[in-house]
């Protein structure tokens, strides 16, 4: 080949970059991309020319050397629309061939300069949205998941697996390359595609996270309709997992455990919802303080005359919740019951008598399930002081008494023993 061949070649690789260096903004994507593949192919043509030609003469390398130069500086343009990957898995170029290469040379650029930040960034969330994952699950195990926690732990599982295997396999990232590949992504773009999908998981897993209570409050809300016992305990166990603040939750299971005669664990559960101020919790843990065979009426009188207070400061949410008027009877009744163990009679009197009082509110008896228990505690205060009212507190007693109350059925024979005495009848009620 001779020195002119060469001359044409390096005159057809200038003609080519200074038509790219004078393209137009207004020129459709395609012309554009053909004119950089026309400098491209000039440049695979001069390597072809200088390969058959013998060594060039200084002024053609000084030339090549500048057109080589400037080449470079378009590398970020070319990559703009044109597609390197794409056309070295059709061409194979050799490893020298560093034209079809530019894409390589975009960390001089300032973006890609920061690629490193992009990487670390999604390495970071990565980390964050499989520790929120393992909370996730932790938080759905520990009160056993049930089919919703196991669908949402699949889920979100399957989406950090992909996500994992994507940034740390090269399988997986090969394959997420070409994805971004089929979905047209500029290569100089692709860290910053990784980065906003692995930020979308993140966020996603920590929505889900932030969910975590309104979730629980669904278990606790499924618990008070469930109608077996096994399968309450299982969603306030749920909820409480999901949550451990959810004090209507532990309030709930720690009603379920008394009935079970579990009273440890009832206590316990009283305990944490007593920290959410339910005063609902305050009472049936004074009840329990009132129960043999060790009853500790003081401690009972501390817990119910504080439930009894906060009755006053969540009136509004109370009577909302259709449970103003049952708890402050049932706090009344328990204070004068417990004033009755330590036999501080008239103490005793004046809470029963504000029970009772309740008892005369029609808004109240359908709230109220055991009318009966403050007109036998009553009577039991005022036979104490010798007060011959008791007799009617002892006939209400038996009226409305129920037997499938414990506590009742033993007042209510009681009562019959008392009428009985005066020579009244009590039938059966």
């Amino acid at each position: 080949m001779t020195p002119a061949d060469l001359s044409q070649a390096l005159n057809h690789y200038q003609a080519a970059l200074s038509d790219w260096s004078r393209r137009r903004a207004d020129v459709p994507r395609g012309a554009v991309e053909q004119q950089g593949l026309t400098v491209l192919r000039a440049r695979e043509a001069l390597q072809a020319a200088l390969e058959r030609s013998p060594i060039p003469d200084v002024y053609s390398l000084r030339r090549l050397q500048w057109l080589d130069h400037f080449l470079l500086l378009q590398a970020n343009a070319l990559a703009r629309v044109v597609d390197f990957r794409r056309y070295r898995q059709s061409l194979f170029p050799p490893a020298d061939h560093w034209w079809w290469r530019l894409d390589s040379h975009l960390p001089r650029h300032r973006q890609d300069r920061c690629d490193w930040l992009f990487r670390g960034a999604g390495v970071l969330l990565w980390t964050v949205g499989l520790g929120l994952l393992g909370d996730i699950s932790r938080r759905f195990f520990l009160g056993g998941p049930g089919v919703a926690g196991v669908s949402a732990i699949a889920f979100s599982g399957l989406l950090t697996l992909l996500n994992a295997r994507s940034e740390l396999t090269a399988a997986g990232r090969a394959g997420f390359d070409h994805l971004l590949e089929s979905l047209r992504v500029p290569q100089k773009w692709q860290y910053e595609a990784k980065l906003g999908a692995t930020g979308l998981l993140s966020m996603f897993l920590l929505s889900f996270w932030l969910s975590l209570p309104t979730l629980s409050n669904l278990y606790n809300q499924w618990g008070n309709r469930a109608g077996r016992l096994g399968s309450a305990v299982q969603n306030y166990q749920r909820a409480i997992g999901l949550n451990p603040d959810n004090v209507d939750a532990h309030y709930n299971i720690g009603v379920l455990y008394e009935d079970l005669q579990q009273l440890e664990q009832a206590e316990t559960h009283y305990r944490i919802a007593m920290q959410g101020n339910v005063p609902e919790a305050y009472n049936n843990l004074g009840r329990l303080y009132l129960q043999p065979p060790d009853p500790n009426p003081a401690a009972a009188v501390v817990l119910l005359s504080v439930g009894l207070e906060l009755t006053e400061s969540q009136e509004k949410a109370l009577k909302e919740d259709n449970s103003f008027f049952a708890t402050r009877y049932t706090l009344f009744k328990n204070l004068g019951w417990a004033r009755l163990h330590q036999a501080r009679y008239p103490d005793a009197e004046r809470p029963l008598k504000a029970a009772i009082g309740i008892l005369q509110r029609p808004e109240a008896e359908a709230q109220i399930s055991n009318p009966a228990s403050a007109h036998c505690l009553l009577a039991q205060v005022l036979e104490a002081q010798g007060d011959e009212t008791a007799l009617a507190s002892w006939r209400s007693c038996y009226q409305l008494g129920r037997s499938a109350n414990l506590d009742e059925d033993t007042w209510m024979f009681q009562a019959c023993q008392r009428l009985k005495e005066k020579n009244l009848p009590c039938p059966h009620p």
